[in-house]
């Protein structure tokens, strides 16, 4: 790790910093100390100009009920950053964002150098630019082979590739999951490393923590003793072991019997971790990541039925009427065995979902059941987010007339089943 490190910084500001404060606190001075232990640092910001037309879904469900943060391009920024109890909204304004991106750019070229000879940062926006210090001199040079890509999570990648081990900090979990393909695409022949938000174990409660202390045996009554709050905890996840892990638990869901390249058992955990939503797709409705790891010897059965995984092809291919007619009712069966119950073996996912609609469920469920156009927007939704999460230094196709699962009408981005 100590030739490498990716820096996704999540900066926060205090109260009367100038912008000039804020770079120097929120970046600056975290880049030197990561400066001390690895030879190399990469900060990388969203290039809106370039992130796939289809995050905007997503970026709208962020927005929405979540109040306005005026700010417009060639609006000035003034000089000093809004007050902690507005940064938060103002972080969900793309003109502002994008501005502030700019000008800490702008500072950190123009104003940090590398103490240590040999160490260097590299500042990766629109175009991809490194600062390092040769002969006692402060030097930058643009990396012109960096393609300009879009999102921040993603660009990690390349430097896997160019630099070897690497350390990524980021809170989305989603770059554990564009990791995981890397690493089987490279055949591991680096580690990747993600520092992220510290999660909670399955077995611990959900309000675990969050509970006040028990008052003393003489106090019972009283004031309630003061709660400490605990500080954010993170944790550092190597993605290698944690890949291997998971393609262990595949395959001993189906047994040593059944061939699997190890390829495509990697392509199978992204497809079901992607059932629980991503950017780019929605979560299965009624089904949570608990139930798919505990039926997780059912499902990759029914998903290695409706694909070709187990043959020597380099790449997962699922049949869409299979993933309807077999995997996606499986997963509706099981979620709800007590309600099909005397459904014919051969049933589609359409007379299932009919069959569950017909039953004891609550009204509410039976509206979140999906149609099978839903569930087949899925299938296309997730097969474009495994293309796009393949690609290292290079921007992906977005047909924008329903062949990925999304439509593009007057600029306007939607599901394609809606």
């Amino acid at each position: 790790m100590r030739d490498s490190a990716a820096c996704a910084v999540y900066p926060q500001v205090k109260e009367g910093q100038t912008w000039l404060e804020f770079v120097e606190y929120a970046f600056m001075q975290r880049i030197s100390r990561l400066l001390r232990q690895h030879r190399r640092v990469v900060v990388a910001f969203d290039n809106y100009g370039e992130v796939p037309v289809f995050k905007s879904i997503e970026q709208l469900k962020r927005v929405s009920n979540k109040g306005v943060f005026a700010f417009r391009v060639g609006d000035e920024l003034g000089s000093k950053p809004p007050p902690p109890q507005v940064w938060a909204l103002a972080l969900l304004n793309r003109d502002w964002k994008t501005a502030v991106i700019s000008l800490v750019c702008r500072t950190l070229l123009n104003k940090f150098a590398p103490q240590r000879e040999h160490s260097e940062l590299i500042v990766d926006y629109v175009d991809t630019v490194r600062v390092c210090v040769e002969n006692g001199k402060r030097k930058y040079e643009t990396l012109e082979a960096q393609a300009h890509l879009g999102e921040a999570d993603i660009k990690f990648m390349r430097y896997g590739s160019l630099y070897g081990d690497i350390l990524v900090e980021s809170v989305d979990s989603d770059v554990l999951l564009i990791a995981m393909l890397q690493l089987q695409r490279t055949e591991f022949k680096h580690r990747v490393y993600v520092r992220r938000y510290a999660t909670r174990s399955i077995e611990e409660p959900a309000a675990a923590g969050r509970k006040r202390p028990a008052a003393a045996s003489g106090n019972a009554g009283t004031d309630k003793a003061p709660v400490a709050r605990r500080g954010r905890e993170y944790e550092i996840v190597d993605v290698c072991a944690l890949l291997q892990l998971l393609q262990a638990a595949v395959r001993q869901s189906v047994g040593p019997e059944v061939a699997l390249p190890t390829h495509h058992v990697t392509h199978i955990i992204v497809v079901l971790a992607l059932l629980t939503g991503s950017d780019y797709n929605r979560q299965l409705p009624l089904v949570g990541p608990r139930h798919l790891w505990e039926q997780l010897g059912e499902l990759v059965p029914m998903l290695l039925m409706s694909s070709n995984a187990g043959t020597s092809e380099p790449e997962l291919r699922i049949d869409p009427e299979l993933w309807l007619d077999v995997f996606m009712k499986h997963v509706y069966c099981q979620k709800f065995a007590k309600h099909v119950r005397g459904l014919r073996e051969d049933a589609s996912f359409a007379e299932t979902m009919d069959a569950l609609r017909a039953s004891a469920l609550a009204d509410r469920t039976k509206a979140l059941l999906p149609r099978p156009e839903k569930a087949a927007c899925t299938l296309r939704n997730i097969l474009w987010v495994l293309e796009y999460w393949k690609l290292e230094n290079a921007s992906p196709i977005c047909a924008e007339t329903g062949e990925h699962g999304f439509l593009v009408q007057n600029g306007k981005v939607r599901f394609a089943d809606t």
